[in-house]
């Protein structure tokens, strides 16, 4: 039975030579996974030096794990069957191998994270991520100042560097910062959400900006003290931020009133009314009401993977083609829609990793690891999809290992 030595860094106990090897092998697989939308050969490339190495590092997790990999494999071929059978039985009749192995990545992401926590420890992924974090601040702020474009990505205005465009950026840098929340204390904290903030704003990437905002007032409300009761300032918090959003429900956040942002979208959510389809919170907005509609019809079942892309082209108002998102722009609605049943087993999969991650903490920590969570969720839904920002999911399949480790004596 294995031990969950991976909480700590048991590392210490191999040869230097052998732990230093392991560990510069993982950090160049990571680095391939951060960097996956410029180390292609083209573009619109599907072969990319990250998804090149899987299948090297999967032989070698499956010669030190067999029995975990073979239940992977299964896995795979069991939603492959599943995707292809829901895809050509749907609306749609459209199988789509590459766009399920894109769909599948994220997974397998998720196989190679906590594979790598059990071999060199979690303290040693956190500095990475403190070193990403920091690098890719640095990388932004001379892009900003001299311009130019990264290979192999969108050539846009907005600060992009190694991401296909500004918004995945803008997700990645927001998630590692929660992260950094946590890693950090005193003045260094808010020394990176200073740093942090320019580059939102250059990019202005509205999601991100939000899940910034959760992430501070969550931290806020962990600082409020209500003896041992340890819901009361998780309800507490919401109460508060009921009432700002009545309160300023007329107000502006970068062009959008806060109106438009938080309380029409589940007015039109609940009655499945589509908005028009100009401008990115519409868009984001109508792909999850066509997605509930697409959903229903599958007798949700879902419509495969991929089969998102042709439901949002049916709903492009003409003429807008160039500005609007071909993609949900929701990691967790598109897993819903394309894998229905599967999908949602999937996330509660996940959610109950998030469950056991902040069970037990003490009360002014749980609402700060509630934020941690709810400005993931804000920030990834910039992103085009689940194989499009490895930064994001790196931060939160560390998180499940991270937080359990934490000591009860830590002070947010």
């Amino acid at each position: 039975m294995q031990s969950i030595s991976y909480l700590r860094d048991n590392s210490l106990s191999n040869p230097i030579s052998s732990r230093t090897l392991t560990w510069i092998m993982f950090g160049f697989y990571l680095i391939s996974a951060f960097g996956n939308a410029v180390l292609r050969g083209q573009p619109d490339g599907d072969l990319t030096l990250h998804r090149l190495l899987f299948p090297i590092f999967f032989l070698w997790f499956f010669l030190e794990r067999p029995k975990r990999a073979i239940q992977w494999i299964l896995i795979f071929v069991l939603l492959l069957i599943y995707d292809a059978i829901i895809s050509l039985a749907g609306r749609f009749h459209r199988f789509d191998l590459v766009f399920y192995i894109h769909t599948v990545f994220w997974l397998n992401h998720f196989l190679m994270i906590q594979w790598m926590i059990e071999r060199v420890g979690i303290k040693r992924m956190t500095r990475f991520l403190e070193w990403v974090f920091w690098v890719t601040l640095g990388l932004a702020y001379v892009q900003m100042v001299t311009g130019g474009t990264y290979p192999n990505v969108q050539e846009r205005l907005e600060v992009n560097i190694y991401f296909w465009n500004g918004n995945e950026l803008a997700a990645a840098l927001v998630a590692m910062l929660a992260l950094i929340f946590f890693l950090y204390k005193g003045l260094l904290r808010w020394l990176a959400v200073g740093a942090v903030i320019p580059i939102l704003m250059n990019t202005s990437t509205r999601f991100a900006m939000i899940g910034l905002f959760m992430l501070i007032l969550f931290w806020l409300f962990s600082k409020i003290r209500i003896g041992r009761l340890r819901w009361l300032p998780l309800m507490f918090g919401l109460s508060v931020m009921i009432v700002l959003l009545v309160v300023f429900q007329d107000s502006v956040i970068l062009s959008s009133r806060v109106e438009h942002l938080f309380v029409r979208p589940f007015t039109h959510i609940f009655t499945l009314d589509p908005l028009y389809n100009v401008g990115s919170v519409n868009n984001r907005i109508n792909a999850i009401i066509h997605g509930i509609i697409e959903l229903k019809r599958s007798y949700f079942f879902g419509i495969g993977a991929g089969n998102s892309i042709p439901m949002m082209t049916e709903i492009v108002v003409p003429g807008t083609e160039k500005y609007t998102a071909f993609s949900m722009h929701n990691f967790n609605m598109q897993v819903i829609v394309e894998w229905g049943f599967v999908g949602i087993l999937l996330l509660f999969f996940f959610a109950r990793k998030v469950w056991f991650a902040i069970y037990k903490h003490p009360s002014f920590r749980l609402m700060a690891l509630v934020g941690f969570y709810v400005s993931l969720v804000a920030s990834f839904s910039t992103s085009s999809g689940p194989w499009a920002n490895y930064a994001v999911m790196t931060v939160f399949f560390i998180s499940f290992f991270y937080f359990k480790s934490l000591k009860e004596n830590y002070t947010a």
